[in-house]
């Protein structure tokens, strides 16, 4: 019976019937999400009020067919529940949290809104910084469609978390439709509607928010002109693990100084070390100045294997002023 009244529909759309669809054959996508494309002339047909939602009507959400296809025709722009759901998405949200150091920010988040903009929380990244973009409509769409599938829904909407969890992490996700909240835990669950949401998020996540490389260690390396009993040699190096060491320019027989840094201080540094400016000065052919001859600093990156060094003497670049300001602090407090 369906499918012919829907060859019926389609054909008094074929022969000029008017319908919700533009020129263009476009509609307004929240609208079609929310099922409002049906034609006030097919209403009327069939002595619906104007305006109906003629799937529902007839209901034709949750029968198993997808209705995506009628678009063109201004019947059923919104698609049946097991093809998307009858209500328009608001946003997605994983929320994730570890057991760690209180210093150490172990909570992130990763979140995705009707209106495209995306928000990401790294867990672990120091200082904790909330990344913002906006995906583009093709990236959205094809977010939505996994993160609304129904077999998702069932799982969050369930009275119980879809799996046993460990009590020392969490992850939890959160699907907010325009009617409707469903939420459950899902630390370390592996069903497919939760994989493949997560998949869709973090896709989203290293497209715009592509994760640092790797930080090793940085150095500063000063040498000065002075008699030839003193040690006018001198370093400030910090390392991936938090180790400072510190060899002060004239100290005598002052030895390396050694210390750990707390995983605050560490992200602090490493967020200023790693500028991207700072390395493009480190990564010249040339010294980003010119250098007298009778002293000497050079700063040394290693990044993910890789070493960016330059001289730097007198430099006043600020991305070279804020290196050495981040790590003569450290060396100040650790050794003074």
């Amino acid at each position: 019976m369906r499918n012919a009244l829907l060859t019926t529909l389609i054909l008094l759309a074929a022969v000029g019937c008017t319908t919700t669809t533009t020129e263009e054959g476009a509609f307004p996508k929240a609208d079609a999400m929310a099922g409002k494309a049906d034609g006030a002339d097919l209403c009327a047909l069939f002595d619906f009020a104007p305006g109906c939602d003629l799937c529902g009507e007839f209901g034709w959400y949750g029968d198993g067919e997808c209705d995506s296809g009628l678009i063109n025709a201004g019947i059923c722009a919104g698609p049946d529940s097991d093809c998307a759901p009858d209500s328009a998405f608001a946003s997605f949200r994983i929320g994730m949290s570890g057991f760690c150091p209180p210093e150490v920010d172990c909570n992130g988040f990763v979140e995705l809104h009707a209106d495209g903009s995306l928000r990401f929380d790294r867990t672990g990244e120091l200082p904790a910084v909330v990344h913002e973009t906006t995906v583009d409509a093709d990236e959205l769409a094809e977010a939505v469609a996994a993160l609304t599938a129904p077999a998702l829904i069932d799982l969050l909407a369930a009275a119980e978390p879809p799996c046993s969890s460990p009590t020392d992490i969490y992850e939890g996700m959160t699907l907010e439709l325009e009617d409707a909240t469903h939420q459950n835990s899902t630390t370390f669950c592996r069903q497919g509607a939760l994989v493949d949401a997560r998949k869709a998020l973090s896709d989203l996540t290293d497209r715009h928010f592509p994760a640092p490389a790797r930080f090793d260690s940085f150095r500063i390396s000063t040498s000065g002109f002075c008699p030839p009993e003193l040690d006018c040699n001198g370093f400030v190096e910090l390392h991936a693990d938090g180790t400072l060491r510190v060899d002060g320019t004239g100290e005598i027989s002052g030895g390396v100084h050694e210390a750990t840094v707390t995983p605050a201080e560490l992200g602090s540094a490493v967020s200023v070390l790693t500028d991207p400016a700072l390395i493009e000065l480190l990564a010249m052919d040339e010294a980003p100045c010119s250098p007298p001859t009778d002293v000497y600093e050079s700063m040394s990156l290693a990044l993910d294997g890789t070493t960016y060094d330059n001289s730097t003497t007198f430099c006043r670049q600020a991305p070279l002023a804020a290196a050495r300001a981040a790590l003569h602090a450290l060396a100040e407090t650790y050794a003074p």
